[in-house]
């Protein structure tokens, strides 16, 4: 991917988590991405497209990080405090592709094209965590949990903090710079404790 066609998602992104997809124009796109208009439909072929590529994305960069994890760790504790500790630095670094993704939920699932495509993508991701879940039970250092309910229960728990960041700073009297971006680190550094405790109290077998 070229730089220029990078920097045209990254902006599109953010403008989409910070207004909405109807709220984002092509027009308002090129403008703050500094480049033609055309270039939208050269690179992507329209606005739709563009969110498309934008949760495609999204999803191949989180394949990429889980299967990372797979193959250099085979004990699946490790594997899973791995994954959700570099969940957490990514999406406190890079909130907008879940703010765009829990924001136009309603609106991706009535496009066919971008639901199939963006489901197949994130499905490969699923299908990793609950390979390790899975692995877990039958080799006994996990509890026996429901897998899919723990999936969900972890992925809630770390998006929720990126969805409700603003009431969040305001309940905790978090004060954020430029550089923090989402959360100062020793916050995040206590969201990564928390978690991993609640994986050893709910996950981790103590046998």
């Amino acid at each position: 991917m070229t730089k220029r066609k990078a920097h045209i998602l990254d902006v599109a992104e953010g403008l989409f988590a910070m207004h909405g997809y109807d709220g984002t124009t092509t027009r308002l796109i090129s403008d703050t991405a500094n480049a033609n208009i055309a270039m939208i439909s050269y690179y992507f072929g329209g606005k739709e497209k563009l969110l498309k590529a934008i949760l495609d994305r999204f999803a191949d960069d989180l394949y990429l990080l889980v299967n990372r994890i797979q193959e250099k760790e085979h004990d699946p504790q490790e594997r899973l405090r791995s994954w959700v500790t570099t969940y957490i630095d990514y999406v406190f670094v890079r909130a907008n592709p879940i703010m765009v993704a829990h924001r136009l939920l309603s609106l991706i699932t009535n496009k066919p094209e971008i639901f199939s495509s963006t489901r197949k993508a994130f499905d490969k991701v699923y299908e990793q965590i609950h390979r390790t879940l899975t692995e877990g039970k039958k080799a006994g250092v996990f509890r026996d949990i429901d897998v899919e309910l723990t999936i969900i229960t972890l992925k809630s728990s770390i998006e929720d903090l990126v969805l409700e960041s603003n009431l969040i700073k305001e309940d905790f009297n978090i004060t954020v710079s430029e550089q923090d971006k989402l959360y100062p680190d020793d916050f995040r550094k206590r969201v990564k404790k928390h978690m991993l405790l609640l994986l050893g109290v709910y996950v981790f077998s103590s046998n």
